[in-house]
């Protein structure tokens, strides 16, 4: 299994090509903070409607997809500028 994603590169060109990088790994622990809540939430929602959860198969898809992310590669261009995004 692959890590996950610790860099994103914004690169965009009109003229002269600029790039940003912007550092992932340093919003892990507030994504971390902010979905803890929520699959409580959903786990006893789940519940008193019947459902089985299984918070175990759930957060380890959500991780998976997560690290499959690293390597995506997205280009826009429109007219003079162009855009790119980098997940590393």
């Amino acid at each position: 299994m692959t890590m996950l994603p610790l860099w994103v590169r914004l690169g965009w060109s009109r003229r002269r090509p600029r790039t940003l990088w912007i550092p992932v790994f340093l919003f892990w622990p507030l994504v971390i903070a902010l979905l803890l809540p929520l699959f409580v939430i959903a786990e006893v929602v789940g519940l008193a409607l019947g459902w089985r959860p299984r918070p175990l198969a759930v957060g380890m898809a959500f991780y998976r997809l997560l690290c499959e992310l690293r390597g995506v590669r997205i280009a826009i261009a429109g007219g003079q500028t162009r855009i790119f995004i980098t997940i590393r």
